[in-house]
């Protein structure tokens, strides 16, 4: 079975035999019997050997395959080879036939099949950078998820775990600073337990002692005995806090003028 294909330039209907359909005829016919590589074979009990654009044939082959006349194939072939498409080695009992131009009408299989085979690596080789950088994105996302996630849950465990008023209060009470106790748990509870950069509060004493636990905010010593609680009348002696100008001398007296303050009654 044959096999591949030769071109046909539509040129060839600008030559001066495209009108005579039989020469037509006969000039596919050779180019489509031309050997497209080199052949070594028997023929009549003698070894030959056809270079690519060759064929061996004869007038009666030629008119039986293509049923143009003998006649008709003769002065047709003298035509061709006068005008240089074709070359004829003209023995006893065959005729070898080569095609002047033949690379101008069939191309190598095998640059065909290169082209072919590159075009197929290009194309595999495209989709595997696809599937790569699809890859690469994925991980990507999840490591994002799995640093966001990290740093959510740091923040979480920060402001699940705060240290209540009054473990607060104590210690701002034991440095000397129980007068900026409330200021600042309310500051740091109102920032869920973040400074003012962002960052979780990991050590809020640390924090205290360096940024609060200042001269000016010290408590002074008549401080502590001379005022009186805004809702109970009590004089202040162990438990001090302010808010907005007011003392209160514990956490149940804070709370209610808090709430007081809130709704503008005190």
């Amino acid at each position: 079975m044959h096999r591949g294909y030769i071109k046909v330039w539509r040129k060839i209907k600008d030559s001066f035999f495209y009108t005579d359909s039989a020469i037509v005829h006969l000039w596919i016919h050779l180019l489509l019997e031309a050997n497209h590589k080199e052949k070594t074979f028997m023929f009549n009990g003698k070894k030959i050997t056809l270079k690519k654009g060759q064929l061996i044939t004869g007038r009666k082959k030629l008119s039986k395959e293509t049923g143009i006349a003998e006649s008709k194939i003769y002065r047709t072939m003298k035509m061709l080879e006068s005008e240089q498409q074709i070359e004829q080695q003209t023995y006893n009992k065959y005729t070898i036939v080569t095609i002047t131009n033949y690379n101008n009408y069939h191309e190598n299989e095998q640059q065909n099949e290169q082209q072919t085979n590159s075009k197929r690596t290009a194309d595999e080789h495209k989709q595997e950078l696809k599937r790569i950088k699809e890859e690469l994105k994925r991980i990507k996302e999840e490591l994002e998820k799995e640093k966001a996630k990290k740093k959510g849950t740091t923040k979480k465990l920060v402001r699940d775990n705060p240290p209540t008023f009054e473990e607060w209060t104590e210690y701002c009470k034991e440095k000397g600073y129980s007068g900026i106790a409330n200021k600042t748990y309310e500051y740091y509870q109102n920032m869920n337990w973040e400074d003012s950069q962002g960052n979780p509060l990991k050590n809020w004493k640390s924090k205290l002692l360096a940024n609060w636990f200042k001269a000016d905010n010290k408590d002074k010593q008549s401080d502590l005995f001379t005022q009186t609680c805004h809702i109970c009348g009590k004089p202040i002696k162990d438990f001090k806090s302010k808010l907005e100008g007011k003392s209160f001398c514990r956490q149940e007296c804070y709370n209610e003028g808090k709430e007081l303050l809130r709704k503008g009654k005190l």
